[in-house]
């Protein structure tokens, strides 16, 4: 999981940084991902992360096909002065956004300046990570390359761009971590073709976007980016998404790119 409570840095109350949110509008992209709707994290220092690294975490609350695993986590999450990461994904692939990817989140010690963290689910060491998490988690790794570089390998001690276990990194080591450990498939994780077989698909629902796998809705982006009409989204792949401003003052998704 992430970082020890006594690893903590910057106690203060963080004031968010949206620079990287401007750098999307001026582009004319809005990425879902940078600014998504979620269960919003006090415990972030308000810079971006400086490298190219994404580590992954498991939660390991010690119990085995824990249902509130997820739940559990978001509201650790939430404690202030606690620990935090960027994005949860859930037993059924459920993405929940905890940290602004322009923002440093506490999960890494002295690493937390140089990456983004993903947590996945998982009761205990020897669970099984599901079918839907590596979905999900192909999905983030597409965004974390696509959006800011992170070339799609497994880190090592001679190449640190790229993504890597907790475990892995020094941080994690001198605190004797073991996610995500050896139930985690790393090939599989970053096996890019798989990702034409994972039954993901998008949808418009109403005003909000909707990633669902195998009929599990994952994601959910509402119209909170109303203040940006006609800017476009871009999930993965060719895929683009309009946000049109409605009668009402809202907003809505469309796939039509209209004027």
């Amino acid at each position: 999981m992430a970082a020890s409570l006594s690893s903590l840095q910057n106690r203060r109350q963080p004031v968010e940084d949206l620079s990287a949110s401007r750098d999307a509008e001026r582009r004319g992209k809005v990425d879902p991902f940078l600014i998504a709707p979620g269960y919003k994290s006090p415990n972030f220092t308000p810079r971006s992360p400086t490298g190219k690294s994404v580590v992954i975490h498991s939660t390991r609350s010690g119990h085995r096909d824990n249902p509130d695993e997820l739940q559990g986590t978001m509201q650790w999450f939430m404690k202030p002065d606690n620990v935090s990461a960027h994005l949860i994904i859930g037993k059924d692939g459920t993405i929940v956004r905890m940290v602004n990817d322009n923002n440093q989140a506490w999960h890494a010690r002295d690493w937390n300046s140089l990456s983004w963290g993903i947590e996945l689910c998982q009761g205990v060491a020897d669970e099984p990570f599901t079918d839907a998490q590596y979905a999900s988690l192909r999905v983030a790794i597409r965004h974390y390359h696509d959006n800011f570089g992170v070339p799609i390998v497994h880190a090592t001690r001679d190449f640190i761009d790229g993504f890597i276990g907790h475990e892995e990194i020094p941080p994690g080591k001198r605190d004797g971590k073991t996610d995500p450990g050896p139930m985690f498939d790393w090939s599989r994780a970053l096996d890019m073709d798989a990702a034409g077989e994972d039954n993901l698909s998008i949808q418009v629902d109403g005003r909000a976007l909707v990633i669902v796998h195998n009929d599990v809705e994952i994601l959910r982006i509402g119209d909170t980016l109303g203040q940006f009409p006609g800017r476009l989204a871009k999930l993965f792949g060719d895929t683009y998404f309009w946000l049109r401003k409605a009668e009402d003052g809202g907003a809505y998704w469309t796939t039509e790119e209209g004027d």
